[in-house]
């Protein structure tokens, strides 16, 4: 009586996935084993249009994991998408994992490199982001602000650049915007008008 079967697999690779039981029936063609090969992943990243009008295939991303190792990869795939009402470009990148170090479904940041440039960057409190757009509160006189519309560009979780609307040397108020947000909005029911403080 012979114990087992010997399957002969087509490539070389790591076994990532088993489709059958003992004693379960295999059809003709049916899959068996699924066999992947790892020493070169890549990742997905959600970007907003402003950060992917910043992206081309054959750029480089920094993927920091979850070890808080920082891997080159390289941009090989942007597809736009709508979701929940919101246009995004998912964007894949590959990566090398030579010593099979890294699996697939493993959750990662993604960096955006871009070249030096000068440009206007506020701390991300200072930005109002509403059904309306992006706002600021500008200082109009002493202790006297008002709302302006601003188009906001690249964004991390500290910063936010300016690309239109601001001008360098102008006084904003950056802790406490949403403060000033909320009252508004309770006083006149529009985030839009001037605020003394």
């Amino acid at each position: 009586m012979q114990d087992g079967v010997i399957i002969l697999a087509p490539a070389t690779g790591i076994v990532t996935e088993i489709n059958i039981t003992e004693g379960q029936y295999v059809p003709e063609g049916g899959l068996v084993y699924k066999i992947e090969q790892l020493e070169t992943l890549w990742t997905e990243a959600e970007v907003y249009p402003a950060e992917a009008s910043w992206i081309k295939n054959g750029d480089t991303l920094i993927v920091e994991t979850s070890n808080g190792k920082n891997i080159e990869s390289v941009v090989f795939q942007q597809t736009p998408e709508l979701k929940s009402g919101t246009e995004i470009t998912v964007v894949k990148a590959r990566f090398p994992n030579p010593e099979l170090q890294y699996k697939p479904g493993e959750q990662v940041q993604v960096h955006l490199t871009r070249s030096s440039h000068q440009a206007i960057t506020l701390p991300s409190d200072a930005v109002i982001h509403d059904g309306h757009g992006s706002h600021v509160y500008v200082q109009t006189g002493k202790n006297t602000f008002q709302s302006r519309s601003v188009k906001a560009g690249m964004e991390n979780d500290k910063r936010v650049e300016i690309t239109a609307g601001l001008s360098e040397g102008e006084v904003v108020v950056v802790s406490g915007a949403y403060l000033i947000y909320s009252e508004n909005i309770l006083k006149n029911g529009s985030a839009i008008s001037s605020h003394n403080h």
